[in-house]
């Protein structure tokens, strides 16, 4: 890679890193632990997933125990991805556990990265944070800049993107942005019986072979078949099956029947009040003539104050016929 190889940077040395803590203020107290140069006790918590990468949250537990026994106060917080991921995107966080990367090389180009948004500064915005090299400052950052342009002019498969990516990963090694701790090996199987053109190490390692990843796509275009079983388009008697159609389609368009509403009863009440008078107004023999006359309803207030009132004018004539007479 080009740096001296006697230099071990993942040594574990307590001496060394008890001498640079001095050096900026931190001190040890009575008990052991560790003090800022404020007086408090330093107090460092690390954030790590809970529900999904159990590696790095396994990580998160083996630093805290290598920090509480050089006297750092940690504490490790295990969170579901809905609490993780947007504390991961924006930097709120003191210290992350986490992939920072899936292959160093295709993360700094943004046409092939993986995670964040490029690590040049010109895919940063301060509306969009991102824990990639593109908000970091450092020293090398615009050479870092300019390597990554060199790279997105590079067409694919040129041998000069390995020597660019070389110079940006000598950038990391100064840097060191992340500490990687070791890479999260798995395994791939691969079968030649039915299929061939997998790729293999090391005179066909075209493609990284992850198969949950979107590089797979390329990996299946490379396919052949091995000849060693039948073609199931060559044994399947008379044509194919048609499959059904298993498009979403539109529900029926239902007119709603309006509701059938029942009238409430009406009960009707009419009062008819009538008089008749009866009077016999002829008798032949043995037969008797009825006949019935209705007669108006009288309104009771006004008859009687009609009569008051005649009554009166009868008095006033009395009395005037008598004063003549006397």
């Amino acid at each position: 890679m080009g740096y001296d190889p006697s230099i071990k940077w993942w040594k574990y040395d307590p001496k060394k890193a008890e001498e640079l803590l001095i050096r900026v203020g931190f001190k040890r107290g009575a008990d052991g632990k560790w003090y800022l140069p404020t007086g408090e006790k330093w107090v460092v918590r690390i954030i790590a997933p809970s529900d999904f990468e159990m590696e790095s949250q396994r990580i998160g537990f083996l630093v805290a125990d290598q920090w509480k026994a050089f006297g750092i106060e940690t504490v490790v917080s295990p969170v579901e991805a809905g609490v993780f991921s947007p504390s991961w995107s924006r930097g709120e966080f003191e210290v992350g556990t986490f992939w920072p990367g899936c292959t160093l090389l295709s993360d700094l180009t943004p046409h092939l990265q993986t995670q964040g948004g490029g690590w040049h500064s010109k895919y940063f915005s301060p509306t969009t944070p991102n824990v990639g090299w593109a908000n970091y400052s450092f020293p090398k950052k615009a050479q870092l800049n300019s390597i990554i342009d060199e790279m997105e002019r590079t067409p694919p498969g040129d041998p000069k993107i390995y020597e660019l990516g070389r110079q940006a990963l000598l950038i990391w090694v100064e840097q060191m942005p992340w500490i990687g701790f070791f890479p999260t090996p798995f395994y791939t199987i691969n079968d030649n019986y039915v299929w061939t053109g997998w790729p293999s190490y090391p005179d066909r390692y075209y493609m990284d072979p992850v198969y949950c990843w979107a590089q797979m796509i390329f990996i299946i275009l490379q396919l052949r078949p091995a000849g060693n079983v039948e073609r199931l388009d060559t044994t399947m008697p008379g044509k194919p099956p048609i499959l059904p159609d298993e498009r979403p389609k539109a529900p029926p368009v239902v007119t709603p029947t309006p509701p059938v509403t029942t009238p409430a009863p009406v009960t009707v009440v009419t009062v008819t009040q009538q008089a008749v008078q009866v009077r016999t107004v002829t008798q032949v023999g043995t037969v008797t003539i009825a006949t019935q006359t209705p007669v108006p309803t009288l309104d009771v207030p006004t008859t009687a104050g009609i009569a008051v009132g005649l009554f009166i004018v009868g008095l006033a004539i009395g009395w005037l016929v008598f004063r003549r007479r006397s």
